[in-house]
């Protein structure tokens, strides 16, 4: 599904040119590797999520109780993991055809110190 329209910008041209015979070569090749269906997360990508979130939030109350060098680089390698993968296909939209699942797993970036939305705004600065 895509985003909700927010606002008009009167002067904006889309530099993208939908449909194009480049779109639907790219879509062929992909859907070569990726199966019709399996776009959006699968079980075993909801399972690895919520084993990352599981693990961030495990270590957070390790490190209340006690610190030390190797439970805060685990710490950190397990907010990656959400920033690498939760977060960064939910904000782009692939983690589920639901658009409310993809917002939840989003504020991924929220657990782990950013925005969902300044990541956004970046983000797509960055694919434009």
């Amino acid at each position: 599904e895509k985003m909700r329209k927010i606002g008009r910008i009167p002067d904006y041209f889309c530099e993208y040119k939908f449909d194009t015979p480049f779109e639907r070569e790219l879509k062929q090749e992909v859907f070569k590797i990726v199966r019709r269906g399996r776009e959006f997360g699968t079980p075993g990508y909801f399972f690895r999520a919520l084993c990352y979130i599981a693990l961030f939030f495990y270590l957070q109350y390790s490190w209340m109780r006690a610190t030390s060098w190797s439970l805060a680089i685990l710490y950190g390698v397990s907010m990656a993991t959400i920033g690498l993968n939760v977060q960064h296909d939910a904000n782009h939209g692939a983690a589920s055809r639901k658009v409310w699942v993809n917002d939840i797993l989003g504020f991924g970036a929220d657990f782990i110190g950013g925005s969902k939305w300044i990541w956004m705004e970046k983000h797509w600065t960055h694919h434009a």
